[in-house]
């Protein structure tokens, strides 16, 4: 009964915290003082013409934002816009401002089911090196030079318990982004995927089936005069293991297979083993986890369909200085190491080419002074190796930074009315997921350095 049970007290919950309709209006505010080796994410020596070189410079960045909550007796929803705009002492021709704005929505069906979705979009002159949290970095193929991008996506995800240990769920995915390089062309590239997963779980174990298919549209700049163009279909389907072994520790165990399918008639297809192992740490406050894993997934960015294998460590842990309260913690840790090794998939010939290769080594204390607002102290080593065969088709180079930045991160006023929970866990038990209405500190981008995993 622990999921009826469970899906009941989250409906009253909502119910009770949002009796009436709750509205809440708040100012975001972000800025960053830092230092880089490698503003173009160049090469120190370049080989390659087309290679920028590596150029250091100190900057400044002012990241300001809204964010209006509103919600009813059955729905919560958060619009949020924020500018970033970044300022560069000796480089003042690569400062940039880049605009994003997204909706997102939480909707009771019925006791047994709901519905969270999300619509957002971005433009303007891409980051040349990212400012998000330390614990999420990304692991992936980063390009040199001065970057334009426009982008969007949309997401929903449905949840509906069939009994008290069976949970079937659906999700749609649809992202489009154009990127134009400095002296590479254009981009484009887009995704639509649609997955269904039934979950079974017992006592201390749970079962996922996952299957589902997403359709690529890929156009891209081949050797400076010829278009390159993809149009694939990425099947799926998974097995996932998950067993709490202990109070606050959970292992998970995947395995499957990504069918590659050419959808315009012509090239090879493949099927290509995934899967992967984590071991989850979920203490009352935090979260660490310790992964590995093969994966298709395509790199919109440089519109290429991939095969990454890559090992991860990341963390959002409490320290133990300052703690007046364990559930709210003044001083906290974030940190992620990680490496990825991607490779290119060719659909024409039908077998996996040279790639790249990703190294990120973050860390961050932050010092919350109030529940929203607060200080973070960066460290970020990026090293990024790529295959000579390919720079010519792809701009994609080697290169070595090293970043470091203090940053100011709040929000005014600090008390949301209502907020859109997190409702994905590896827990079997479900019990790191904070009932609806509960805040987390760091949601919202007013967290540590703009992520919102903690408590999770």
């Amino acid at each position: 009964m622990r999921r009826l049970v469970l899906a009941f007290a989250t409906l009253c919950v909502v119910r009770g915290g949002a009796r009436a309709d709750d509205s809440s209006l708040h100012i975001l505010g972000l800025a960053q003082l830092g230092a880089t080796d490698n503003l173009t994410s160049g090469e120190h020596n370049p080989t390659d013409p087309m290679a920028p070189v590596a150029e250091w410079d100190t900057y400044l960045g002012i990241r300001p934002g809204v964010l209006a909550t509103y919600g009813t007796p059955s729905a919560i929803h958060e619009l949020t816009y924020t500018l970033d705009a970044t300022l560069y002492a000796r480089h003042g021709q690569y400062s940039s401002l880049f605009h994003r704005a997204s909706w997102r929505g939480f909707f009771l069906i019925g006791p047994r089911s709901e519905v969270i979705t999300s619509l957002e979009g971005s433009f303007g002159d891409g980051n040349l090196f990212p400012t998000v949290s330390a614990s999420s970095a990304q692991i992936g193929a980063q390009r040199s030079g001065n970057v334009e991008t426009l982008g969007g996506a949309a997401t929903e995800d449905y949840s509906y318990q069939l009994d008290r240990d069976l949970r079937f769920t659906q999700g749609f995915t649809e992202r489009y982004d154009r990127t134009s390089t400095e002296g590479a062309g254009v981009s484009r590239a887009s995704e639509t995927g649609l997955r269904l997963g039934l979950d079974k779980s017992f006592r201390y174990d749970a079962m996922s089936l996952l299957v589902g298919a997403s359709y690529l549209s890929l156009e891209r700049p081949d050797l400076g005069t010829m278009i390159a163009k993809d149009q694939i279909v990425n099947a799926r389907g998974t097995l996932m293991y998950r067993r709490d072994v202990s109070r606050f520790w959970t292992a998970i165990g995947e395995g499957g297979a990504v069918a590659v399918l050419p959808a315009g008639g012509n090239g090879k297809a493949q099927v290509v083993p995934v899967g992967g192992a984590s071991l989850a740490y979920f203490p009352a406050w935090g979260t660490a986890t310790l992964s590995v894993r093969r994966d298709v997934t395509p790199n919109l960015l440089i519109a290429r369909n991939t095969l990454t294998d890559s090992g991860v460590v990341s963390c959002w842990l409490p320290l133990p200085w300052l703690q007046k309260d364990p559930t709210n913690p003044e001083l906290s840790f974030e940190g992620t190491l990680g490496y990825a090794r991607t490779r290119l998939i060719d659909t024409d010939m039908g077998t996996v080419v040279q790639g790249f290769g990703d190294f990120v080594g973050d860390a961050a204390v932050n010092w919350n002074f109030r529940k929203n607002a607060g200080l973070s102290f960066r460290y970020q080593l990026v090293v990024q190796s790529s295959d000579t065969a390919m720079t010519s088709a792809q701009p994609v180079f080697p290169f070595v930074r090293n970043t470091v930045l203090v940053q100011f991160f709040g929000r005014w006023p600090e008390k949301l009315a209502v907020e859109v929970p997190v409702r994905n866990t590896l827990r079997v038990d479900r019990s790191n997921v904070n009932p609806v209405g509960e805040e987390v500190p760091g949601a919202n981008g007013a967290g540590a350095t703009g992520g919102g995993s903690g408590g999770r």
